[in-house]
């Protein structure tokens, strides 16, 4: 059977194993938030950055304080000219609750792509800021960052900048989910859009330092309604305030300027948690 068009792929990718051993915790990059809602010191992920970028893949995991609030807010930042004048090219990432996988688990806790342009030379970094009383050091990050396609005009869109929705400190914005799997009502996250989005990711920061270990399914929409072709994400917080989120991948929209974005979610438990969204808009 012929192909339906025209095969392209990926000439350049860059990722956090590159010359790295193997270890079964995904030791990758780690870095340090800040206690206190108080930004930490920047951790270099990426100098010289060899080849443009128009594609990135982010994985977070050990941003948890068991038996603490560990809502976490992680900037990735770029220096175009590869030095150390750091700007946000994505400000807040929610990644706090992160399960820190072992050996057995694989993987890390927490998923975003996006579609965006970073420069050839850049250095890349992060830094990270959590409500916790203390720092959380165990923070980690693995990155793969796609370039170059072999043909432009098949490869996916992307932007330039993101829009972060919904923050506040380390937190997101407080959503109640529906209870026994029964999907609760639409929270709106953030003011309106200031930009006409091409693509969108949202991320979901935990509960509090008493987390009851249930499950939950998120949907992001507008106007009441699901955003067409977005998927649900599926998202786990245990008793000791760790867990991950299954799913997403980037999600392709045309939302206009001045659109209240929103999340709504349900969760297994008969007397859910409040969870706090965060909402990104690429343009």
């Amino acid at each position: 059977m012929a192909l339906s068009r025209q095969p392209w792929r990926w000439n350049k990718v860059t990722d956090s194993f590159d010359g790295t051993t193997p270890d079964g915790n995904v030791t990758a990059t780690t870095f340090t938030a800040g206690a206190s809602n108080t930004d930490g010191a920047v951790t270099t992920l990426v100098t010289s950055l060899a080849h443009d970028v128009q594609y990135i893949k982010l994985w977070f995991g050990g941003c948890n304080a068991n038996g603490g609030d560990g809502q976490v807010a992680a900037d990735l930042l770029v220096d175009p000219a590869g030095g150390s004048s750091w700007t946000a090219l994505i400000n807040d990432l929610a990644v706090g609750f992160s399960v820190l996988p072992s050996s057995a688990g694989g993987g890390m806790g927490l998923s975003y792509e996006f579609g965006l342009w970073i420069p050839s030379g850049s250095n890349i970094g992060i830094r990270a800021k959590t409500a916790h009383t203390s720092d959380i050091l165990s923070c980690r990050c693995v990155y793969y960052l796609y370039g170059e396609p072999s043909d432009p005009e098949l490869a996916p869109w992307y932007g330039t900048a993101v829009e972060t929705l919904g923050i506040s400190d380390s937190r997101g914005t407080a959503v109640t989910p529906g209870g026994s799997g029964t999907m609760g009502s639409w929270t709106s996250i953030g003011s309106t859009t200031s930009q006409r989005y091409g693509q969108i990711q949202f991320g979901i920061n935990g509960t509090d330092n008493a987390a009851a270990g249930a499950a939950s399914h998120w949907q992001v929409g507008y106007g009441s309604n699901r955003v067409p072709g977005t998927p649900t994400i599926h998202k786990t917080v245990s008793t000791n305030e760790a867990g991950g989120t299954t799913g997403g991948g980037p999600m392709p929209v045309d939302i206009p300027a001045g659109t209240q974005m929103q999340l709504r979610a349900s969760s297994s438990g008969a007397s859910p948690e409040v969870h706090y969204g965060v909402i990104y808009g690429v343009y």
